[in-house]
């Protein structure tokens, strides 16, 4: 007798009507993508210039930056945007040109001059791995940079920006 009831009562719970089944698509539909929200905070950490919120989003294995930069710890990172480095140039700018040429090619530079949009695109191979390809809201063919977010240790941190 109480196994009938345990089997009719769980099967009642399981049961939706087709209305609660819609509403928890919907609820599940409205919860953004993890990796959409962290993108937009790198984002607005570069548009305004805030080192210390970009550098909380760095995992403890660091960032590279670009395609041919050795990665860099967390902790150099940090220190490298705090004492305006290379890497603070890159993102932020404006650090004095070396070779004479004007204006601000930092990725803060791009972001602000133009508005844009952002792809959250699956890694083949790397299930833990996504790509954020930040691209011209007016030509969403062209691609601006992209960042790369690794899920370590139940989160989402940035691990590399690939900028041309």
């Amino acid at each position: 007798m109480m196994a009938a009831l345990l089997l009719c009562s769980s099967a009642t719970r399981s049961a939706r009507s087709p209305r609660s089944q819609e509403s928890l698509k919907q609820n599940l539909a409205a919860k953004p993508d993890p990796v959409s929200t962290i993108a937009k905070k790198v984002l607005n950490a570069i548009r305004n210039k805030d080192t210390n919120s970009l550098s909380a989003l760095v995992g403890p294995e660091g960032i590279s930056l670009g395609i041919d930069s050795d990665p860099m710890s967390a902790a150099r990172f940090k220190k490298d945007l705090l004492q305006k480095g290379s890497a603070y140039c890159v993102i932020f700018g404006p650090c004095g040109n070396l070779n004479g040429s004007p204006g601000d090619s930092s990725l803060r530079a791009l972001l602000i001059k133009q508005p844009i949009t952002f792809q959250v695109q699956s890694v083949d191979d790397f299930p833990d791995v996504r790509d954020v390809a930040v691209k011209s809201a007016n030509n969403p063919n062209e691609e601006v940079f992209t960042l790369t977010f690794q899920y370590v240790k139940g989160a989402w941190t940035l691990i590399h920006i690939d900028y041309l």
